[in-house]
């Protein structure tokens, strides 16, 4: 049988050469690992900031304008606290009474123009503001 001799000066001076010529390339995966966990967390940051600005515009759709409610004729009604009106799928909210919890910029729940309903009984003055 022959035998068989391996020289482990040699292969060491291979691996070391391999090494060497691969190093780079192990410490740009390296990198490259850590550059996408950075990106990935900027996205879900960025996610996570157009949500809450998303949520936002949906709040800002609350009546802000004064002039909204003066169209309508739920502010001048004196029963506006008893109000059995809602508009569908909307909770109250502790601060404001039914109907006007459904109302956003340029909505009104009852306009003027059209006919009182049954419940109207007509104010002193006007409920909101």
């Amino acid at each position: 049988m022959a035998e068989i001799r391996i020289d482990e000066e040699l292969l060491l001076r291979a691996g070391l050469g391999i090494g060497y010529a691969f190093a780079p390339f192990f410490r740009g995966l390296l990198q490259g690992v850590e550059d996408y966990e950075v990106e990935s967390a900027a996205r879900e940051i960025m996610e996570e900031n157009e949500a809450i600005a998303e949520m936002r515009k949906k709040e800002h759709r609350q009546k802000t304008e004064i002039s909204d409610c003066r169209k309508c004729w739920c502010d001048q009604c004196a029963r506006l606290e008893e109000c059995p009106q809602s508009r569908d799928g909307e909770e109250p909210d502790g601060i404001r009474p039914f109907p006007c919890i459904g109302c956003g910029d340029g909505m009104r729940f009852k306009p003027c123009d059209e006919a009182k309903c049954e419940n109207f009984i007509q104010g002193l003055g006007y409920n909101n503001g």
